[in-house]
């Protein structure tokens, strides 16, 4: 299973509020997908048949930290909870959207922030998605600075494997 993913970092009067993201599924899963979950056949996820994904093809994940690893200057964070979870169907993929609170005060020294998505199971490949796959909301007059890079220091099944950071 292949997952192309963005991450937009909201943020509000104190800071980061939390993390958007969106996961674009490859076709073949996003057609089963679409042919076990769309009842009514009608190209699209209703509000009944996104609560069922949601519980059989997505909520599992809180064992797995949902594939994504918070980071504030080195130090580990869990995800908590997902809120504002929806699916929806563009150009034949399946596009999960969720968000992710995670609250990072502003302060005038500088932070490391880092999320990084993978599988370490490697049944599903966490890929950012094209050349700008990291955005930002709100963030006003917040001084920063973004990289997309495989994080060597974080490998795989010995060396053979870099999560994108």
């Amino acid at each position: 299973m292949f997952i192309d993913y963005t991450v937009n970092f909201v943020f509000d009067q104190n800071g980061v509020a939390g993390i958007e993201t969106e996961w674009i599924f490859d076709e073949m899963y996003s057609s089963i997908l679409i042919q076990d979950y769309d009842a009514n056949k009608d190209g699209k996820f209703s509000d009944r048949e996104i609560i069922t994904i949601k519980q059989d093809a997505f909520s599992n994940l809180e064992n797995y930290n949902y594939f994504i690893y918070l980071s504030i200057n080195s130090k580990n964070f869990k995800v908590k909870s997902i809120e504002n979870f929806s699916v929806d169907v563009y150009d034949n993929k399946v596009i999960y959207s969720f968000f992710i609170p995670w609250v990072v005060p502003a302060t005038p020294s500088y932070k490391k922030i880092e999320i990084c998505m993978y599988d370490e199971t490697y049944y599903v490949d966490l890929l950012p998605l094209g050349d700008d796959p990291v955005r930002f909301t709100n963030e006003g007059s917040i001084d920063y600075e973004i990289k997309v890079f495989e994080d060597t220091k974080e490998s795989r099944d010995y060396g053979e494997i870099y999560p994108y950071s």
